[in-house]
């Protein structure tokens, strides 16, 4: 048997293609061999914690020959952790970080104003900043950078007066008792409706605020074949998700 005329050009025409696909078929499984030993992943509150373990479960599903150990990280304790070796090899978050590499946006998250059940705002379809601006605002340790609190808590629009600053907590679930002890209030995205519900807290989406980008960050000098693929896992996993997973 030989080919005729038409299937030889054929085989010219897709064999490099095919070949080029094997190829790729076959970088993928020495990827998916390298990806073995202990990946370490950050997150802040229980939001960021489900997300991640949703991410773990997928991970390990795709590298079984590769551990996954998550921790929860402290508002007080910033990007410490991912900085010091050992601790951490990545950290979901909200912010971006001079210096550190970034996945691209999993996914956006509205952004909601949190209050008191109490608080003559919780009852509202919306608000905006000018009146989140009114209001006391919880602040963030001093160790977190300026650039977190001003991304966690947008700018006021131009002309609005500064908003009084309140009570410094570390954790979101100090926040949260601080908001619905009605001592003050903050931004959180829209996540927290379903992970950080309480019965004196109501959130109210921010209407003109930017929304929250989640995204895994890692030093540049560990970009492991471990990093790698978890990074993409959570993209493959998140990323046509609409903004409340």
């Amino acid at each position: 048997m030989a080919l005729t005329p038409v299937g030889h050009q054929l085989h010219e025409d897709i064999g490099p293609a095919y070949r080029q696909l094997l190829a790729g078929i076959e970088r993928a499984v020495t990827a998916g061999r390298d990806v073995q030993g202990l990946v370490r992943v950050g997150f802040f509150s229980a939001a960021g914690g489900r997300i991640v373990v949703e991410v773990a479960d997928a991970f390990r599903a795709r590298y079984p020959d590769c551990e996954v150990r998550i921790r929860e990280v402290h508002f007080s304790d910033g990007i410490g952790p991912l900085l010091h070796a050992g601790e951490l090899d990545m950290l979901l978050s909200l912010i971006g970080e001079p210096g550190l590499t970034a996945s691209p946006a999993l996914f956006r998250a509205r952004c909601l104003l949190a209050v008191s059940a109490r608080h003559r705002l919780a009852d509202g379809d919306s608000v905006t900043l000018a009146e989140m601006g009114r209001e006391v605002v919880l602040r963030l340790p001093p160790e977190m950078p300026d650039y977190w609190a001003e991304a966690l808590a947008p700018r006021l629009p131009p002309g609005t007066r500064p908003a009084r600053r309140g009570p410094v907590c570390a954790t979101a679930q100090e926040m949260l008792a601080v908001i619905g002890a009605g001592k003050g209030v903050f931004p959180f995205p829209d996540q927290a409706i379903r992970y950080h519900q309480r019965p004196d807290v109501a959130f109210v989406p921010i209407r003109d605020a930017p929304p929250f980008k989640w995204r895994f960050l890692w030093r540049p000098g560990n970009g492991t074949a471990r990093v790698r693929a978890f990074a993409q896992t959570a993209q493959d996993t998140l990323s046509t998700r609409a903004a409340t997973p």
